[in-house]
Order: structure tokens, then sequence, then C-alpha cells
């Protein structure tokens, strides 16, 4: 390889001229080295054909350090396998937003600075830590992941980055049967107060009874209602689909919801009529539990003020406004100040406790509830094969193929019909063994299974596992 001495006639800088032949292209050609010292030089010209002979072996070089960030997010998401269009759309969004400032490939390999700029940013209020933790740094490790899979950067940087603390997984409280069917009414009250053109307890009470992610059940369509279930995606890792029975008296309902509509239209609809937007079906959700818990907490005192003048409140933050031009007369004045005051005092009264019942849960307790529910009365292998848990083991695996999924629906639509109670303990007073006496409820008896540290002392339903042997206690599963 012949090397000759250069001078840069526009900047001065010295240099050196190799003319070699090119690993990939099999061509004599020429580079410049810009440094001034021969062994130093050297050392780049090798550097630079080492990477060109990988290039030529199809393994990957160090070319994609240089890669802009914003050509390394377009090839991601043009090239890279996701599971759906949503997360496609969901990783375009927070990758081009570039919180850390990232400028090119290089700069994902210093993951100590990568990590302090995400503290900075929580500490700072600019994000929670959840989302630098989930919306931050989860798409830049599957970017960093996807680039050294396809050989744009030889080895992945953010293997082993550290995900930020972000505290405990969200726990879901299951709903108690007399809560649900309030919250059924509570929908049923609003959509007749706010002339809603298709009813909204019928969207929740799906979700109730296939016990399924609401994503994929909002995403079903009127051809996946069949005569038993609701055909739904197998789903992806472990985002799981179950099997999603229902019963066939729910079946009768939903078909003539869905009357008189396209096979391919969405089988659950909006308030107008169209698709249901899962976060806005979140926050009315919230607010039917609010109505709902209002009502089940409303005090014995005598009061003029309505319900949902207090849900608002609760559910809003603030009071509602009134009707009409302001008055003038000194006497309306009053009469609405004297009005806002008994709303705030009958807020006043029962935040507490309807805050404690809105506690850990949302729409996504619906999932649990109907797993809670089932749980106490049926097969709980029927429970996870409705729902869709994986099986832990291979003799699990090959039994839940013989299980009847159906039971699960079928447990909470009893209990939601009446047909079957369901005991709720709070707390479960565990009994001695040589006691006589039966534990009592809120609702009476119990009626599941009481377990004293591994000792039966009294036994009613069929296949209940939701025991906890040390505590003695009916363990509700969330």
């Amino acid at each position: 390889m012949d090397a000759i001495r250069v001078k840069s006639k526009r900047t001065g800088r010295a240099g050196w001229r190799y003319r070699f032949t090119d690993p990939v292209s099999h061509a004599r050609t020429h580079r410049t080295i810009w440094i001034g010292e021969r062994r130093e030089a050297d050392k780049g010209i090798a550097e630079y054909l080492a990477a060109r002979e990988k290039l030529g072996l199809g393994l990957p070089d160090n070319s994609g350090w240089t890669t802009s960030y914003a050509d390394l997010v377009r090839q991601f998401i043009e090239g890279s396998v996701i599971a759906s269009e949503h997360r496609r759309d969901r990783l375009e969004k927070v990758l081009k937003q570039n919180h850390l400032g990232i400028k090119v490939g290089a700069d994902l390999a210093n993951a100590g600075k990568l990590t302090a700029e995400c503290r900075r940013l929580s500490e700072n209020g600019a994000v929670s830590r959840h989302y630098a933790a989930f919306s931050i740094q989860r798409p830049l490790k599957q970017l960093s992941r996807w680039a050294a899979s396809v050989g744009i950067l030889p080895y992945d940087p953010l293997a082993t980055w550290k995900q930020l603390p972000w505290g405990a997984h969200k726990k879901r409280r299951p709903l108690e049967p007399n809560e649900m069917q309030a919250i059924l009414a509570a929908a049923a009250e609003y959509d007749e107060y706010f002339r809603h053109q298709q009813p909204s307890d019928v969207v929740f009470r799906t979700l109730l009874l296939t016990g399924n992610r609401p994503r994929a059940v909002l995403n079903a369509t009127v051809a996946d209602l069949t005569n038993d279930r609701l055909i739904l995606p197998t789903g992806n890792g472990k985002k799981r689909n179950g099997v999603a029975t229902l019963p066939p008296e729910f079946v009768k309902e939903l078909q003539q919801y869905s009357d008189k509509r396209s096979r391919d239209s969405r089988l659950l609809l909006s308030h107008e009529g169209d698709e249901v937007n899962r976060i806005n079906l979140g926050k009315y959700f919230r607010r039917c539990m609010t109505l709902a818990f209002t009502r089940m907490e409303w005090p014995s005192i005598e009061t003029t003020v309505d319900p949902l003048e207090v849900a608002h409140v609760l559910y809003m933050g603030k009071h509602r406004g009134f009707d009409g031009a302001p008055p003038r007369k000194k006497e309306k004045i009053e009469a609405r100040a004297r009005h806002v005051q008994e709303v705030e005092r009958v807020v006043q009264m029962i935040a507490p406790a309807v805050q404690q019942r809105l506690s850990q849960r949302d729409m996504y307790a619906l999932r649990a509830t109907h797993i809670s529910w089932a749980r106490r009365l049926t097969n709980p292998d029927s429970v996870k094969l409705q729902v869709g848990h994986a099986p832990r083991d291979t003799e699990e695996r090959h039994y839940l193929g013989m299980v009847d999924a159906s039971l699960s629906s079928k447990a909470v639509w009893d209990v939601l019909t009446g047909a079957r109670t369901l005991a709720i303990v709070d707390p479960i007073v565990a009994l001695d063994s040589k006691s006589s006496s039966v534990p009592r409820t809120k609702t009476g008896i119990l009626s599941v299974q009481v377990m004293k540290r591994g000792k039966f002392i009294e036994k009613a339903g069929e296949g209940v596992r939701t025991l906890d042997f040390d505590l003695g206690k009916v363990a509700l599963y969330h």
C-alpha cells in the first residue's frame, strides 16, 4: 500500500494519501488521512480498511456510530417488526420527542449520561418516573437492540442499561357485587341524563364478563361475536387473550345491540355511535364509579342537594355552573351561595369514604373483578383459560385443553344477575378449629372455603384454590 504526503490548499493541514484495493468494490482507489504523523496515519487507514473488510463480509462496522439519530429512528420505524400499528405509532411518537437530546448513534453508548438526563427530567417534574422508565428508556433500548441486530451498530450499547426505579406495579382492587350494580345503574343514569345515543353499561358488562384486557375487547368487530364467545386475537408474548366466553343470555343482548350493523364494524360503540376511545371510556368509567359510590355513601341527613352535583364536584374538583344569566337580585344571589355551601357540606362529609372506594380502581379493575368473583365460585383453571393467563408448567398446559372456560363467565353472570351470592369478608377472621361459630360477612354467612393453617374449617363450593395458607384467609385474586 503506497502513501504519499499531501497538504491541503484550503486549510493547510498535512496528511497522508493511501492507494489500495477496496475490500468491498475490489477496485483501486485512494483515501487521505489528515494526520501529520505517519504512524498515527497508518493506524487510521488500518482501522478504515478493517471496517471495509467487515462490510465486505456482511459484518457490522463502526459507521453506524456517526448515523444521525433521526435516521436511526426512521429506519427503525420502517424496518422493525413491531407487534401492532398502535405500538408502532406510539414508539415513533416517543422516540421523535427525543427527551435526552441524542444526536448520533454514538450517544447511545454513553449510558451514564443518558441515565443522569432521565433522572434530571424526573426530578425536575418534566416527566414522571413511570414515563421516564417506560416511554423513554424502554423505546431507546428497543431501538438500540434493533440497530445491533441488523448490523447498523456493531453491538447493543444499551443491553445492560438499568431501568430507573419508578415504584410498584399498579394494583387494582376488585369491585364488590353491590358496587358493580351501582356502577351499572350510574352508567344508565348518565346515559339518560346526557341523552346518549348508545348505552354504556353494555360496554362495561362486556369487559366484566369476558375478563379480558379493554384494548382487545374494544377492537372486536360484530363478526367476532359467536353464539358462545367473543373471538379475540391470540395476543403477543405475555399479553395473551383468553377464550372470552359469554353467557347465552348476554350474547342475545349483544346481538340485538349490534343488529343492523355491518359485520366489519366495531361491536362496542361510544355514546355517539363511533369507535370507542379507550382513554375517554376509562374517564367515563371513573365518572360512573364516582356517582355510584356517592349514592352508596349518601348521608342520612335531610338535604335538597342532587347527588349528581356532589358527584360532579368529587370527579371534577369544582362546582357546576348555573343555567341562565347571572342573577341581579340579592335574594337569588344569596340562594345560589347557600346552595353551593350545602353541596360543599355534603361533599366534605362523604369525600373520604368515596375516595377510599375509588382507590386502586379504574376500568382495568373489571378484569380483576371477573377473576376474583369467578375464582371464588368455580374451577380456577377455567378462569385462567377464560382470561388468558399462561400455564406455568407442561402438565398444566396439557390439562387446560380439557377445561371449560365458560364456567368462569357463567359464574360472573350469576353473581351479576343475583342468581348466586358472593360473600364478601371484610376483614376475614379465621375461626379456631374447635370453635362452632360461623363467620359473618356483609351478606350473611360465609359461603366459601375458610382454612386455618392448612386445615379446612368450613367447606362450601367446589374447586376453590384462592386460599392463603399462611394468613388463614380467603385471598382475592388480583
